[in-house]
């Protein structure tokens, strides 16, 4: 994704919003490689700890105008796709 794209935003339902929510908007900024990655992560279990590497695909971030209110909001890459 480059700066000036036009794309559309897809969030996901949750509390508030009920539904997936689609807006439409532009790329004004974009930051490659920033989420996902691997990590450990430790959590209590009956009798003790337990471990395990949580593994998620590595990918960026993308600020984008919306058309909708004219807001400006950072989004997950995964939810933004090219129109």
């Amino acid at each position: 994704m480059t700066k000036g794209d036009l794309v559309r935003v897809t969030r996901p339902s949750d509390a508030l919003f009920p539904e997936d929510v689609h807006e439409n908007g532009v790329v004004v900024d974009y930051r490659p490689n920033v989420l996902g990655g691997s990590s450990m992560v430790q959590y209590r279990v009956k009798g003790g700890w337990k471990s395990e590497m949580v593994k998620s695909p590595v990918r960026g971030e993308v600020l984008v105008l919306s058309y909708t209110d004219g807001g400006q909001s950072w989004y997950d890459e995964m939810n933004v796709k090219l129109i």
